[in-house]
């Protein structure tokens, strides 16, 4: 019965093996993406505030979308680590992140 268990868990860790790699690839490119969208928008208008004008309403939207895709993009590269245990504290960071990226999100539809 030990076997069994033992033989299940490492197919399971295999699969794990298997789609690691590009899901963090493709974590990490989609994550540098909205770094760079975050910085486009602030060098293109210089002031934060020079956003929020209602010249430029789609612009705080983009705004505030790359935000949340930052803090969500960083709060699921922390929960995929290799690392078999994590720490509570850094999953609650984890979670953290991924919850105050999509309250970001909410934020650009109603703001």
């Amino acid at each position: 019965m030990i076997r069994q268990v033992n033989k299940n868990k490492m197919k399971y860790t295999n699969v794990i093996k298997k789609y690691d790699q590009p899901l963090s690839i493709s974590l990490g490119f989609m994550g540098i993406l909205s770094i760079v969208a975050c910085f486009v928008l602030i060098f293109k208008f210089g002031d934060y505030n020079l956003m929020h004008t209602d010249k430029f309403p789609f612009y705080s939207f983009l705004y505030f979308i790359s935000r949340g895709f930052v803090t969500i993009f960083g709060g699921l590269f922390l929960l995929l680590q290799r690392r078999n245990n994590l720490s509570k504290f850094i999953k609650a960071l984890a979670f953290i992140l991924i919850l105050g990226g999509l309250v970001e999100i909410m934020r650009a539809f109603f703001y």
